[in-house]
């Protein structure tokens, strides 16, 4: 039982990592569409200094829209969506997989030594 917590939890501390926040160049924000999409986590840093962070549930030509947040799009300063990592992605997949074999390994050897 202990082993099978171990693995959930290891398991679950690696996949934590692989989203991360991607800026979005300010270059970009002639048009939103393609860069942010409805369901994306963004965070956006206005012009005059609030940080907002939210679920879009829409995007318009002029503004990204959340649940109760609208943000114009020549308010925004900054812009970050959330996105996977493929390298931590990558890294949590054959982590992940290696921890499992360890643990299933050591718990075969313990049991064959009487351990277990």
């Amino acid at each position: 039982m202990r082993a099978i917590t171990v693995v959930v939890l290891t398991m679950f501390m690696l996949l934590s990592g692989c989203r991360t926040m991607q800026s979005v160049e300010h270059s970009d924000w002639s048009s939103l569409d393609g860069k942010v999409a409805a369901g994306d986590t963004v965070e956006v840093v206005t012009k005059d200094g609030r940080v907002e962070k939210f679920v879009v549930t829409q995007v318009t030509p002029d503004a990204l829209v959340g649940a109760d947040t609208r943000i114009a799009r020549e308010d925004i300063s900054r812009l970050q969506v959330s996105a996977v990592h493929k390298g931590r992605t990558f890294g949590a997949a054959f982590g992940g997989a290696a921890a499992l074999l360890l643990i299933v390994i050591a718990a075969a050897t313990a049991s064959l030594l009487g351990g277990g």
